[in-house]
């Protein structure tokens, strides 16, 4: 698969969070898309009340033709997105486990 077909999954999945804003507060989602470094993030920004709101609530990379679902706060099941849209479990890596974990998650294992 090339790398301009994996940016357009990540980005059409990632997009998916930015369709559904959160119904609380004054708090967004906001997409940081950096196709030069191949990282891709969606941050809740904002304030509820009087509380501050920001997080990490998404974020996929592509490194050595791997993708690698470095936060997933979301419901879509992330690895589970990118298989339906065509990148198999071997090139998928589960950044949020610990790396003694991945070989047994039957995901690709990546080096840290």
């Amino acid at each position: 698969m090339a790398l301009e077909q994996d940016r357009v999954i990540i980005r059409t999945i990632l997009g998916q969070l930015l369709e559904h804003q959160p119904s609380y507060g004054n708090a967004k989602y906001e997409p940081i898309f950096d196709t030069e470094h191949d990282r891709y993030q969606v941050l809740l920004n904002g304030w509820t009340d009087l509380k501050r709101s920001f997080a990490i609530v998404a974020q996929i990379d592509i490194r050595d033709n791997l993708i690698w679902v470095q936060q997933d706060n979301t419901e879509l099941e992330l690895a589970k997105q990118l298989m339906d849209h065509g990148i198999p479990k071997e090139r998928i890596v589960l950044g949020f486990h610990a790396p003694y974990k991945r070989e047994f998650m039957g995901f690709a294992v990546g080096n840290s």
